[in-house]
């Protein structure tokens, strides 16, 4: 766990840095700009993710189980940054011609479509430059690069195309411009990160000589076909929700449910930085057939998702209503929906790297499988929800297919393999949660106040009630020493 618990601290110092400039822009969006006008930027951020996981044509998950095998830095890991260009050179020619002639981008009337079709595509380009490059910078044990650029740097570039149309300097379109600016950041990170690292090779001859050499044609072609089919599933389940909506609602209802669903998914933001690098170890412990050390990032990024994401499904539950005080009217429709957003979150935190383990495992194809299965359940329930229950009949549909398909996952997993995440500590941890809920509900209850001092007492009260318990208790090892090392920095500071 050594090399996870370092990479896991860098990238947990961006992740909060990123939802608290996340938090500013989930306030300020919504209070200067109308659910239209914000459905519209979240439709092409979902459009471009879309189209994105169609036109990696499985690169990710070639990268995840294969490059342990091209791994070798002093032949420039035997040429993969150059094929994973080529691949990427193909998808963005392919989406082109795809947008070109089949996509059409439902916006409203007062809109240039064409305008935004040119925005959808240039972030669509450099997403897919990002998602590949990305692959392949995680498998090196570098899972911080891709959190900064795409949880810290993209949302500070966000929030200054807000605050500037705030203050008058730029119009709604420059707005749009920087804002797609800010999804394009990622991808010109990993670019230059690549481009400049020596350990990188872009010889393309070099890749397929190795290929051939450990006669693996087949199964490289046959794992892309899976890890494209996987990967639409994949962001499909996470969008088709909003593509449904503005299909089915329009651009207002998508942008009231975006805003109300980024309380939720804040929930699930610490795993992105233990799911990166856990990716990495994972699949060199499957070409070595190491089941103990699966089993034991299994179990460890369990309780310590559940500790940390835990803590943040109270304080949305509990605070998030005060926030949309500060929104337009319009917004608050979206409150009712921020519970079954979340707890799908926490549920998919909660099961840990299950994904990672399937998809890096020689069953890989089964992840597909889930993954199709999820899909199938999100549309039917849409379909039957929407309709009856607007914006709300979408989070349920979410919430169902999420918990659903990552139980089954886990199941599966500890059937197959005999691993699972759970141990005794995560009851306490469970125990604990339900315990400082309903104190703070309680206390939520009985006091009246402004709903910004409201808000920062009980993000006091839960804070403060949860993480001495945590410590206390002792529940994790890894909290507790990252504590400890920080309180010991910190009186070194002040002695010295």
């Amino acid at each position: 766990m050594g090399i996870i618990e370092k990479q896991a601290s860098k990238s947990t110092i961006y992740i909060y840095l990123g939802i608290a400039i996340g938090f500013l822009n989930t306030l300020l969006f919504p209070r200067y700009l109308s659910a239209d006008q914000k459905g519209i930027l979240d439709a092409i951020t979902s459009a471009s993710f879309l189209l994105t996981s169609i036109f990696t044509l499985g690169l990710p998950l070639l990268t995840l189980r294969h490059f342990p095998k091209f791994r070798d830095q002093q032949n420039k890991n035997n040429g993969f940054l150059g094929f994973s260009l080529l691949i990427t050179f193909i998808g963005v020619i392919t989406g082109l011609v795809f947008l070109n002639y089949i996509f059409k981008l439902k916006v409203s009337e007062q809109y240039q479509t064409n305008f935004y079709f040119s925005l959808l595509f240039i972030a669509f380009l450099f997403r897919l430059l990002f998602s590949n490059l990305d692959a392949i910078i995680r498998m090196t044990y570098n899972a911080a690069l891709g959190i900064l650029s795409s949880n810290l740097i993209l949302k500070l570039i966000n929030l200054t195309s807000v605050i500037l149309y705030a203050i008058g300097i730029i119009d709604l379109k420059m707005l749009f411009i920087i804002f797609v600016l800010g999804l394009c950041s990622p991808g010109i990170i990993s670019f230059i990160y690549v481009l400049f690292k020596r350990n990188f090779g872009f010889s393309i001859p070099s890749f397929f000589r190795k290929v051939k050499e450990l006669n693996l044609r087949q199964d490289l072609i046959k794992t892309s076909i899976f890890g494209f089919f996987g990967s639409i599933g994949g962001v499909m389940v996470l969008e088709i929700d909003r593509i449904m909506l503005l299909d089915m609602m329009g651009t207002t209802e998508v942008g009231i449910y975006t805003t109300a669903a980024l309380f939720g998914v804040v929930v699930n933001v610490p795993s992105r930085s233990l799911r990166g690098i856990s990716g990495a170890v994972i699949s060199e412990a499957w070409k070595n057939n190491d089941l103990k050390t699966i089993s034991t990032v299994f179990k460890k990024s369990s309780l310590n998702l559940q500790i940390i994401s835990g803590f943040l499904f109270i304080s949305i539950l509990i605070c998030s209503p005060y926030l949309f005080t500060l929104m337009k009217p319009e917004y608050a429709l979206g409150i009712n929906i921020i519970i079954y957003i979340a707890l799908a979150q926490f549920i998919d935190a909660f099961t840990s790297v299950n994904t990672e383990i399937l998809s890096s495992s020689t069953l890989y194809k089964y992840q597909t499988f889930f993954i199709f299965l999820m899909i199938g359940l999100v549309v039917s329930l849409n379909y039957l929800l929407i309709p009856i229950y607007g914006i709300k009949g979408a989070a349920i549909s979410t919430m169902i297919s999420l918990s659903t398909i990552n139980i089954f996952r886990t199941i599966f997993i500890w059937v197959k393999f005999k691993i699972h995440p759970f141990e005794n500590k995560n009851i306490a941890v469970f125990i604990l949660l339900g315990a400082v809920y309903c104190v703070s509900f309680f206390i939520n209850e009985i006091i009246e106040l402004n709903p910004i001092f409201k808000f920062s007492l009980m993000m006091l009260v839960i804070t403060s009630i949860y993480w001495f318990f945590i410590l206390k208790l002792r529940l994790s090892e890894e909290i507790n020493n990252k504590v400890r090392k920080v309180i010991l920095l910190i009186k070194e500071k002040l002695q010295s």
